[in-house]
């Protein structure tokens, strides 16, 4: 009977031994298979890689030329700055000159103002003895002279006060133009 029990532990143990070398054997194939399977994927994966790389070195290209003419956009814009703050010194300069030209013009009103208003005053004054004098005339004066000389004298008199407001006038119309210039 031991030999029956024998054989049947043996038969057992070889049994054991073929179901685990089948076992063993189907994990080994499964691995090796599994394997052969994650290898194409990762051929498939790595291609896939490449491809990208290949596309986004092209599109890095692409962008470094955009690169360029943005530095060279950048650069135009800096020098358009540049200009446009000297035209602006330039033209901030030209306005105060101008400003100062108005302040001197100013200035000059003001005087020929007054010039003016004295001009008129004495011209005024000239009208109103004219006027409160009467209708004397220069010949009524010159021919009222008792002799020569006070003729002379008369004369002389008649000729200085028709220069003199002959000067009144012209200095009243000057100062007036000069004012309208």
């Amino acid at each position: 009977m031991m030999k029956k029990k024998t054989v049947r532990l043996i038969s057992c143990i070889i049994a054991g031994i073929l179901v685990a070398a089948m076992v063993f054997s189907m994990i080994a194939s499964g691995l090796v298979y599994a394997g052969a399977v994650s290898s194409k994927e990762l051929k498939s994966k790595l291609s896939d890689l490449e491809d990208q790389k290949t596309s986004v070195k092209a599109e890095l290209d692409s962008l470094a030329g955009k690169v360029d003419e943005v530095a060279k956009t950048r650069a135009a814009l800096q020098k358009e700055i540049k200009l446009t703050k000297e035209e602006i010194t330039t033209v901030t300069a030209y306005i105060d000159r101008l400003q100062d030209q108005i302040d001197v013009k100013t200035t000059e009103l003001d005087a020929a103002i007054k010039a003016l208003d004295s001009k008129k005053e004495r011209f005024s004054e000239t009208v109103r003895t004219t006027y409160e004098q009467g209708e004397t005339s220069y010949l009524e004066v010159l021919l009222n002279a008792s002799n020569f000389s006070d003729l002379l004298s008369r004369l002389e008199i008649v000729s200085a006060i028709m220069d003199d407001n002959k000067k009144i006038v012209a200095e009243y119309t000057a100062a007036k133009e000069d004012i309208q210039q």
